[in-house]
This record gives structure tokens, C-alpha cells and sequence, in this order.
């Protein structure tokens, strides 16, 4: 099903991608249920953050919903590098533990690449370190395109914010696909002219309202992958009510990469459950593949 607003423009519709992904995933969750395996996703908080707060609630709701539990460890003022990493070492060993993300950003105090290190590769499946799992934000947004048949072959892509847990590593994929990428970022001088001379454009910037309808034109797919948190309401990058009308294709936030995003995130809790958690429930027996047309490029390494 194609969702439009007007007689052209496309909404890419993230909880229906979300939900046809949460639906498979419902049924390999049961499966392993079936062999006594729970998947397991551990996530650190440090400190409070509304758009953080926010983000784990709908994870845990959607996580508990296809049989997946999360637990949740809060990690308190004061906030040091030590601190945050003792608990990711703890939670390396725990044989009930299959994924750990840590909820960015972090204090000032606390050293972001020593915390994210930290994290055993294969139980990193926010995808941080991009050895074993591909991340999931960046993952989510090529989902919708693939999914609306939009493709990135030779395609010229501007990226708004060079950010570790969109920018990044979204150019890193693009490029894998073929695609010609620019990675805008606070520096870059006239952002406007790249962005309408781009044929996709992905904003991760978490400053609302810097794609504005002056820079766009009705040949445009826009995803908004960008998230910020004013009055109590969260926004994102476009100023969609503006924009919206004048391109081909457009993304909404919330609605848009948001549900995808929590969908490939407990796809990789999944995928390490069945990888690991087989393993240290059979351990004399021959660990399992893994399914790679669930796993993605990055999760091919597992077993090498």
C-alpha cells in the first residue's frame, strides 16, 4: 500500500514497514521461545533525556509486544567513564543478556568511544562499532526506501549531520549501494545548494526546521531521521507541513524512521539470540548458522 497526500507526493510510511518487519519477527521470537531461549536486550541509561526516555519506552512496549524483554539499568549522578563501563562489563557476562545498547548522548564526563568499545561485538547491536551488526537507524532508513521502491543506485544523496548514529554510518551503506553521497554538517557553507541539487535527502541533524521548503523541488525524496525535543513535543528536521506538498516523497517524524529504527533494532537482538544464545544453551553442539537474508552484511562476520 502507497500512502499519498496529494496527487504525487509519497509518505513513507514507517509503521507500516515497522509492522510487517515486527510480524516475521513475532514468529522467529516464538521459535526460539520453543528451545528456552528469552532474547534479551539490556539497555544503559545515564542520566535523563525526554527524547531518550521517550525512545526506550516505545522500545520496551514494542520489544514486550512480539516477546522480546528489556531491561533497563540507570545509571546515576556521578557520572564517570568507569562507572558506565563497569556496568557494560557486567553485562558482558551475563548469559541472559543478548544485546546492550547505551542510550546517547552521554555526560560531558563521560567518554563516549571508551563506554561503546566496551560493549562485547556480539552483543553490540545498536551497531555502534559496525563489525557484527549493521546499525539500526541508518539500516531503517534504507528499509523504507527499498520498501517504497525507490532506489540509490547513482543517486545523488545529500546527509544533513555526520552524527555516529546516523550520518556516519548512513554514508558508509549509501556508498555501498552505489549511491553519490554528501555529508553535510554545521560548517558546510550553503547546505541549501546541496540539498536541491541532491535527489535524496536525509536530515539527522536534530535541529528543527532546517530543511525548509526555499530548498526543495518536486523531483525530492526526503527522509527526516532527525529528532529534538521542544514544549514537551518532538519534532524533526523538516518543516513537513511546508515541504510536504512540493516533493515526491517524504518521511514524517514521529512515524517515519522512528518505528523502522526499533524494528531493526530488536531484528539484531533477535539474530544474537539465536547466534548466541543457541550456542550457550547447546554447548556441545554445533552452533548454528546464522540466516543471513534476516542478518545483513554486517552480521556475515559471526561465524568467521
Amino acid at each position: 500500500m502507497i500512502h499519498t497526500l496529494g496527487a504525487y507526493m509519497i509518505l513513507l510510511d514507517g509503521k507500516l514497514v515497522a509492522s510487517e518487519m515486527l510480524t516475521t519477527l513475532k514468529r522467529e521470537v516464538a521459535v526460539l521461545h520453543e528451545q528456552k531461549i528469552e532474547p534479551t536486550l539490556h539497555v544503559v541509561v545515564v542520566g535523563s533525556n525526554r527524547v531518550v526516555d521517550l525512545y526506550v519506552k516505545q522500545k520496551s512496549k514494542t520489544a514486550k509486544k512480539i516477546g522480546i524483554k528489556i531491561i533497563t539499568h540507570k545509571v546515576t549522578a556521578p557520572f564517570s567513564t568507569q562507572k558506565v563501563v563497569q556496568v557494560i562489563t557486567r553485562l558482558n557476562a551475563q548469559k541472559n543478556c543478548h544485546g546492550i545498547i547505551v542510550q546517547l548522548p552521554l555526560p560531558e564526563k563521560v567518554n563516549t568511544d571508551k563506554v561503546i568499545w566496551a560493549i562485547a561485538p556480539h552483543k553490540d547491536v545498536d551497531g555502534f562499532q559496525m563489525r557484527l551488526f549493521r546499525p539500526p537507524t541508518p539500516s531503517a532508513i534504507l528499509d523504507l526506501l527499498t520498501f517504497y521502491h525507490i532506489p540509490v543506485m547513482r543517486k545523488k544523496v545529500t546527509i544533513i549531520g555526520n552524527g555516529r548514529l546516523v550520518g556516519k554510518p548512513l554514508s558508509v551503506l549509501m556508498q555501498k549501494r552505489g549511491a553519490h553521497v554528501s555529508v553535510c554538517t554545521h560548517t558546510t557553507r550553503d547546505i541549501a545548494s546541496r540539498v536541491r541539487n541532491a535527489d535524496i535527502i536525509v536530515s539527522a541533524a536534530g535541529v528543527p526546521g532546517c530543511v525548509a521548503k526555499n530548498m526543495v523541488h518536486e523531483h525530492h525524496v526526503i527522509v527526516d531521521a532527525g529528532t529534538s525535543s521542544e514544549g514537551g513535543t518532538i519534532h524533526g528536521d523538516v518543516a513537513f507541513a511546508d515541504v510536504a506538498p512540493l516533493v515526491s516523497a517524504i518521511s514524517s517524524t514521529p512515524g517515519g524512521v522512528g518505528p523502522v529504527t526499533v524494528a531493526e533494532l530488536l531484528k539484531n537482538v533477535v539474530i544474537a539470540a539465536r547466534t548466541y544464545g543457541i550456542k550457550e544453551s547447546y554447548t556441545h553442539t554445533k552452533s548454528p548458522k546464522t540466516d543471513h537474508s534476516t542478518a545483513g552484511p554486517f552480521v556475515k562476520r559471526i561465524h568467521t
